[in-house]
């Protein structure tokens, strides 16, 4: 199984945060922003738009932001696109479920289901860090500072697809920027959204995570470059 993550759809609305943070109960506060929203979807959204904190622009995530009940976060930055034109992008940091970490841990903490999901049980997880070692997306975070156990991170919503149901955020997503299903049928998605995005002038398209690594779990069609969203190199 896996996720498609479509940035030119992305709005960096962060409703897929809430609808993680709110499916698990996880603490923190998620500052959505409908002012990025198109108005057509705004009736259809899952938390009342009255309920919502609205900003005039989208607050970039610091990695300080980045701890272990926060499982997704969608930053943003403003790049130059030529001819003094800036423009918005947005990616998404979570598991990629590449299952780097669940090769090194000792205490079986983390295995990999197969359907592909890498899962966590904290109550193994004995704080070596070798997970944050392998991980090349800097992704696993620990509960307890004192003691470095506990790791926690995204499980792809592992009972809700076993259950036959979308990870939330896919659901939670109102503009459509998320596709889940079986890797073979978002990679075809995913190659489809890049054609089309080199067809429109977007030269540099990129689909991430089809080759990288033999071929990753949330796969992300990038309009530009993947070193412009900061992501790693990998074979």
């Amino acid at each position: 199984k896996g996720i498609l993550y479509d940035a030119s759809k992305c709005v960096g609305c962060h409703y897929c945060e809430g609808s993680c943070k709110n499916t698990y109960g996880l603490p923190g506060e998620v500052t959505y922003d409908i002012t990025a929203l198109p108005e057509k979807v705004l009736p259809e959204l899952m938390v009342p738009v009255e309920m919502l904190k609205v900003l005039e622009a989208v607050q970039p995530v610091t990695e300080d932001d980045r701890d272990a009940l926060r499982w997704l976060r969608v930053t943003s930055a403003n790049i130059d696109v030529g001819g003094g034109n800036k423009q918005d992008i947005f990616v998404r940091h979570s598991c990629t479920h590449c299952g780097l970490c669940a090769q090194v841990c000792p205490s079986k903490a983390l295995t990999q289901r197969e359907d592909g999901i890498v899962v966590v049980d904290s109550s193994r997880c004995i704080g070596c860090f070798y997970c944050y070692q392998a991980c090349p997306f800097d992704i696993p975070r620990y509960l307890d500072e004192v003691s470095s156990k506990a790791m926690q991170k995204c499980a792809m919503c592992f009972e809700r697809v076993t259950s036959g149901e979308e990870p939330a955020c896919v659901k939670g997503c109102p503009v459509g920027a998320l596709t889940f299903g079986d890797s073979e049928d978002i990679v075809a998605v995913g190659q489809q959204v890049v054609a089309g995005l080199v067809s429109a002038g977007y030269k540099d398209a990129y689909l991430y995570g089809e080759k990288e690594l033999g071929g990753i779990g949330v796969i992300s069609a990038l309009p530009f470059s993947y070193e412009t969203y900061d992501l790693p190199k990998l074979v």
